[in-house]
């Protein structure tokens, strides 16, 4: 049976008083509806949110059907609970003119004959995913290839108890968040402490204030970007700067001076190195900061009013003062500057950087070859060099070179659930050789989660305990966190399969409570948004999205 089209159901209760209507239906007198629909109704609203029940046409037939055969028991049990569907075109919503609707009080558009159960008992079809429904009757001729929505009358015992309209609303199940495979870096030699990671890129983020109408900067601030670059070692490729203005005053004179105070920052940061950079500045009002911010003690109506009144209530010179120290924290520039290493390994050719790698292994100097594996990588991630350029180099498959073995199992692409398995068989045959490496652990729990959203069958508890070890190693707790949320978006859905609705609950409940302790970007957040959406979690969706709003 296909899949309901109409995902989500609104009560609305009539409160009306009437005698036979189309159908020999009523309404219930106001003072009788609890009498008359009280009972069914309650069986109505104790279905879980994540059953759901509604109409879609196939071939010409419109079938009624719910997402749980055990439920269709439930709700429509007796023989004179029926269903009505009532078909509204888009035709009845013309521009310009008043909207066309049916003259009655129980439909909007064109009822087509209830069906009870009575009528249906011996005629319910089921399919292997649990869902359930019958025919309600053949779509009416004028409808084929037009727009129309279908909504539901809920029939009891000849009254109508409830009607629904249903809204179609994106949602989306198995958007993993963002969890890349684990490519291990290589370290320089240090005297004292740690060895450091050798990075041939990284980003560096900095906050420059600025002071009200003013364009120059404390100077300490850039010094201190200068000192922090190690700029001996990289060289700025991008230089993305948002510039900040507080809200009150002029929108375009906020943003004109946003703008040269972001030009001057880049100015000053180009002047660095020899190398031109690629500048990205954008400004605007931190109205965001602003909202969240502003002393309602102060200013107790703020997020009542729209932001050309606030601007015009900030013109008060007395309320201006009052929220300066507030505003004078907005106005500033976020400065992101891409950084690339200065090696000959970002420039060699193909041929070199292959030869120097063989090199490096033979000698078994495996700093060296981890660095020239990541420039490979990167430059084939540009497009500058083919993705298979070190594939033919043989690796020797003992400890000291795990690393390189991890990285260029990792680094190949696996999208189809066939490629995933087989990338995570190369990783189990090395965890089997090499136990113990946090980094292959890693990678293979990964792969896993993806193998699982996917559809194969996986030891819940076993991956689990597997995601459990890893936050006791060296592994980043934020990458842990998100794997858990990860793994627990995938357990919703197999739990929901499996009609466990309060372990379902749970599980949404962790991902819920444990997003905020991430850095998300904005695609993790809508998808998030949506994920919730698809559990009909609109309270938890529209709180994950309203700071962006």
């Amino acid at each position: 049976m296909r899949s309901l089209l109409l995902i989500f159901f609104v009560h609305v209760s009539f409160l009306l008083s009437a005698q036979q209507n189309e159908y020999n239906l009523k309404y219930p007198d106001p003072k009788d509806h609890g009498k008359i629909c009280g009972e069914f109704m309650n069986r109505v609203h104790s279905m879980p949110a994540d059953v759901t029940m509604g109409f879609y046409e196939q071939d010409g037939i419109i079938y009624w059907g719910i997402t749980d055969d055990t439920w269709l028991a439930r709700i429509i049990k007796e023989n004179k609970d029926g269903i009505a569907v009532d078909i509204i075109s888009r035709s009845q919503f013309p521009c310009g003119t008043k909207n066309v609707m049916a003259d009655s009080r129980i439909y909007k558009g064109e009822l087509l004959k209830p069906v009870l159960l009575r009528d249906v008992k011996n005629k319910i079809l089921t399919d292997k995913e649990g869902m359930a429904g019958f025919k309600m009757g053949a779509l009416p001729e004028k409808y084929k290839g037009s727009e129309y929505e279908m909504n539901m009358i809920l029939i009891h015992d000849g009254y109508v108890c409830n009607y629904n309209s249903f809204y179609d609303v994106p949602l989306a199940r198995f958007e993993l968040l963002a969890m890349p495979l684990f490519l291990d870096t290589a370290k320089a030699k240090v005297t004292k402490g740690d060895a450091e990671p050798v990075r041939l890129k990284k980003s560096m983020r900095f906050v420059i204030p600025f002071e009200k109408n003013k364009t120059n900067y404390d100077a300490e601030y850039i010094r201190r970007i200068y000192d922090s670059l190690k700029l001996k070692d990289y060289e700025i490729r991008t230089i993305s700067i948002t510039a900040y203005a507080s809200v009150e005053g002029p929108t375009d004179n906020n943003i004109r001076l946003q703008n040269n105070r972001a030009e001057v920052i880049a100015k000053a940061l180009e002047h660095v190195q020899d190398q031109t950079a690629v500048k990205h500045i954008k400004a605007e009002e931190n109205w965001v900061e602003f909202l969240r911010d502003v002393d309602t003690t102060i200013f107790p109506d703020v997020h009542l009013l729209s932001r050309s009144a606030i601007k015009s209530r900030l013109e008060d010179q007395k309320l201006s003062e009052k929220l300066e120290p507030l505003l004078r924290h907005h106005r500033k520039a976020e400065v992101v500057l891409d950084l690339e290493g200065r090696t000959t390994y970002m420039q060699a050719s193909g041929t070199a950087l292959a030869e120097a790698f063989r090199t490096s292994v033979t000698k078994g100097d495996t700093a060296e070859a981890l660095a020239i594996q990541e420039a490979a990588f990167t430059r084939a991630m540009n497009g500058e060099l083919p993705r298979n350029l070190l594939d033919t180099i043989e690796i020797p498959e003992t400890r000291p070179f795990i690393y390189l073995h991890n990285n260029r199992i990792a680094f190949k692409s696996a999208e189809t659930l066939e490629d995933i398995n087989r990338q995570l068989q190369e990783f189990t045959v090395l965890s089997e050789k090499f136990p113990g490496y946090q980094s292959v652990d890693y990678n293979i729990a990964v792969l896993k989660i993806r193998a699982w959203s996917k559809g194969e069958k996986v030891d819940p508890a076993a991956l689990r305990n597997d995601i459990k070890s890893l936050s006791k190693g060296s592994i980043a707790p934020a990458l842990v966190k998100r794997m858990f949320i990860n793994y627990h978006i995938v357990l919703s859905e197999l739990l929901l399969s499996e009609r466990k609705y309060d372990a379902k609950n749970k599980a949404l409940k962790f991902i819920y409570d444990n997003y905020r302790s991430l850095s998300l970007n904005d695609k993790d957040l809508l998808e998030l948004a949506k994920y919730f959406s698809s559990y009909s979690r609109f309270d938890w969706a529209e709180k994950i999205l309203l700071p962006r709003l």
